[in-house]
């Protein structure tokens, strides 16, 4: 081996460290960055903050609208339940209505088979009592 000096330094020694510098600013990086690239990473970082805040605001609006949805939907449910009630009633009201109708028709219509035969019956009192007397005209009385 050669020495550099008389101290007892060698081409190994030399370069060890050298090397080694080299390797360290290479594995840090450089901090000097040209004008124009460092505008395009500033504007890159100011784009980056304006769609983070951006993406916040959506995702908050996204929630707000999951829950306006959900208690649309339990508003919704409770409707149909409300709805599936009345249909039910109208049916029952119907039913006894129908079943009115039909209790009221069928004494009707036995009278109408008792006048048929020549029995008084409560048909012909009904008609008589639906029926409207015209009133007669009668002339004013003169006055004295």
């Amino acid at each position: 081996m050669r020495t550099l000096s008389r101290c007892g330094w060698t081409w190994s020694r030399t370069i060890a460290p050298v090397g080694l510098g080299i390797l360290l600013l290479a594995m840090t990086g450089c901090d000097w960055w040209p004008p124009a690239l460092q505008s395009q990473i500033e504007q890159l970082k100011t784009d980056l903050q304006t769609l983070t805040a951006e993406r916040t605001r959506l995702e908050q609006q996204v929630s707000a609208l999951t829950r306006a949805r959900e208690d649309l939907q339990v508003r919704v449910d409770q409707l149909a339940q409300v709805n599936k009630e009345r249909g039910a009633m109208i049916a029952d009201l119907e039913r006894s209505l129908k079943a009115a109708r039909q209790q009221k028709a069928a004494p009707a219509k036995s009278s109408t088979v008792k006048a048929k035969t020549g029995h008084p019956t409560k048909a012909k009192t009904t008609v008589q009592k639906t029926t409207k007397k015209k009133p007669t005209a009668t002339k004013p009385k003169a006055r004295p």
